[in-house]
């Protein structure tokens, strides 16, 4: 098992917007990816503070601590952290309007037997205004592993997510992390706030086992038809709108699935998806080293811009 990531990046247009875009992918997210953790945390008392020793017990047996953080300002250090209780979760949802966070994060760790985490890393939502333009927002899951096992129930509610947000880019992969995707990480390097996210209607960030696909970069390929001609992918939805279309008539962006199922997603599944994607994937070398102690879904012997030639 592996850790699942999703994500959709795009521009809400609005406080307003990003306020109930935010509200819908936290409440959506808990609810329909961590349906379990979303029944506990609906029932249970407010989290306590985390104990500074190994011992004591974080909760009731077989319950979830949780805590939010929120952070007013674009960098990724300092913020409000506070453990999870249904006050503070309403406060924090009614007050995106006004406060406009740049972030917004939910961690949610399963408690075993004893009250101890049952893992080493928590379930996490999270909803992120870029430091680099904050009119583009990020809207992030990531479930560790034996917490995700539907990866085509998260690829279900990205599509809903996507249209009701108009989103620019999304996937759902499990070699992808706050940090960025594989791609990104591989050619640029680990990044608190991944720099692409802004350009994400001029560049592709990388090609998931799930793929949102903006439309300006799929006209570019030929569109949703010459995308399922080539015969690479299990799945080609075209999506209506996209932040970016402004009613152009240009078309929306697409959905990608590559294989039927993530675990295929490997060897030559990944080059068929790889060679299509290479006219507007981000460029560069990836570094083998970068993305190491993981296994990852990419083509690591070879430069998008070289594909091309």
């Amino acid at each position: 098992m592996t850790t699942l990531h999703a994500e959709l990046c795009g521009q809400p247009g609005s406080r307003a917007n990003f306020a109930r875009q935010a509200r819908d992918w936290l409440t959506g997210a808990r609810a329909r990816l961590f349906p379990e953790l979303d029944r506990a945390l609906t029932t249970a008392g407010p989290s306590a503070d985390a104990p500074d020793d190994e011992e004591t017990p974080w909760g009731p047996p077989g319950g979830v601590w949780a805590r939010l953080l929120i952070r007013q300002q674009p960098q990724a250090v300092g913020g409000l952290s506070l453990p999870f209780s249904q006050r503070a979760w309403r406060r924090t949802l009614d007050g995106i309007d006004r406060d406009h966070p740049f972030q917004i994060r939910l961690e949610m760790t399963p408690l075993g037997p004893g009250g101890q985490p049952a893992g080493a890393e928590p379930a996490v939502l999270s909803v992120q205004r870029s430091q680099h333009d904050p009119r583009w927002a990020r809207f992030a899951a990531q479930a560790p592993p034996g917490l995700a096992p539907w990866p085509r129930a998260w690829a279900d509610f990205l599509r809903e997510q996507a249209v009701a947000t108009g989103a620019d880019y999304g996937h759902v992969t499990d070699d992808a992390t706050s940090s960025g995707t594989a791609l990104e990480r591989a050619v640029l390097g680990v990044s608190a706030d991944p720099p692409g996210i802004p350009r994400s209607r001029e560049v592709l960030r990388g090609y998931s086992w799930v793929t949102i696909v903006a439309a300006p970069l799929a006209a570019r390929l030929g569109g949703a038809a010459a995308l399922a001609a080539s015969g690479a992918f299990a799945e080609v939805s075209p999506l209506p709108g996209g932040s970016g279309t402004g009613g152009s008539g240009a078309g929306g962006p697409v959905l990608l699935r590559a294989t039927a199922e993530l675990d295929d997603y490997r060897g030559p599944a990944v080059r068929r998806v790889f060679g299509v994607l290479a006219p507007v994937l981000l460029r560069g070398r990836p570094d083998p080293e970068a993305v190491s102690g993981s296994p990852v879904r990419l083509v690591l012997d070879a430069d998008a811009s070289c594909a091309l030639s």
